[in-house]
């Protein structure tokens, strides 16, 4: 089985436990997955993808995982600030995983748009990671 789940839970449970990302943030507003009428900003962890590095989990696995805060700021800042310093944390601190150990972290792409509605900004990161059993 995969330690994708564990991994999930994990990084929010790390970020949650950042009191600077929570002040960015106004509070614990982490989530797995866009949440409906949630205040901005927030935090959703958006898409996890795992695949084996070898032929059983047993020879690791990598994990791609896209994270985005969404806001209302006037520019993009807010959004890029707390999307940074959550990247920076999960590359720079300790993961607990349950059944696993973390490798390595490093983001691959940051982005950042305005969305459709005109006044919401999203910034997004897609970052690697590599457990072992």
């Amino acid at each position: 089985m995969s330690h994708g789940l564990n991994l999930r839970s994990a990084v929010l449970t790390r970020l949650s436990a950042t009191p600077a990302l929570l002040t960015l943030l106004g509070g614990a507003r982490l989530y797995d997955g866009p949440p409906r009428g949630q205040a901005l900003p927030y935090l959703t962890l958006e898409a996890l993808t795992s695949r084996l590095l070898g032929g059983t989990i047993s020879d690791g696995e990598e994990h791609e995982l896209e994270l985005a805060v969404y806001s209302r700021g006037a520019s993009r800042d807010e959004a890029m600030a707390a999307l940074v310093l959550a990247v920076t944390t999960l590359e720079t601190t300790t993961v607990a995983i349950t059944g696993a150990k973390m490798i390595s972290v490093r983001r691959i792409e940051v982005t950042s748009r305005r969305m459709t509605d005109g006044r919401t900004w999203r910034a997004g990161a897609r970052v690697r990671c590599v457990t072992e059993p």
